[in-house]
């Protein structure tokens, strides 16, 4: 072998483990998050603290989260409660929304229902890991959640006596930005 064979052949071991890793690590889903945390800047039981959404492909579901800095049981929810929970979702990219979920209370369970042109998706389970959290998956064959990608907000309104007897809301992130596209 010559010695200059014997120099290039390191140099193309090194070049082909390169090019190797950058394959494997760019065909590897990446992951798309987007969080933000919120000022305890309105008065009720749902201002939130903090939301987010994560995805870590283009086709896979959208897991949402929120949380809010008072406690608060389901039936806030209810047709008649004081509380509603709302997540729009824009997947034309004009940042209008084109779709609306909506978290209630139905046959005693939580569930986000989304709602759009010609649209009404099942209901989805809502979790609760606490008094003061809610979190849904929004499936990667959902009208709302498009292989393209998805811009999205979350609103809370809450009406009682008090602070809140005129209704208060809250807008996480802040109007009028969006979490997205993911």
């Amino acid at each position: 072998m010559s010695s200059a064979t014997a120099r290039l052949r390191p140099r193309l071991a090194a070049a082909a483990i390169l090019t190797a890793f950058v394959v494997l690590t760019t065909a590897l889903p990446a992951s798309a998050c987007c969080s933000s945390t919120d000022l305890d800047d309105t008065a009720g039981r749902l201002d939130m603290s903090a939301a987010s959404g994560f995805k870590d492909a283009p086709s896979a579901p959208l897991d949402l989260s929120i949380e809010t800095f008072g406690r608060w049981g389901d039936r806030v929810l209810s047709r008649s409660g004081p509380g509603r929970v709302f997540v729009y979702f824009d997947t034309t990219g004009d940042l209008i929304s084109d779709y609306v979920g909506r978290v209630k209370l139905s046959h005693g369970q939580l569930v986000m229902v989304i709602t759009g042109p010609g649209f009404r998706s099942q209901p989805l389970e809502v979790r609760r890991p606490n008094r003061s959290k809610a979190k849904v998956r929004v499936p990667g064959t959902s009208a709302a959640n498009p292989v393209g990608g998805v811009a999205f907000y979350f609103r809370t309104e809450f009406t009682a006596v008090g602070a809140c007897s005129g209704g208060c809301a809250d807008e996480t992130p802040d109007a009028p930005d969006w979490f997205g596209p993911i």
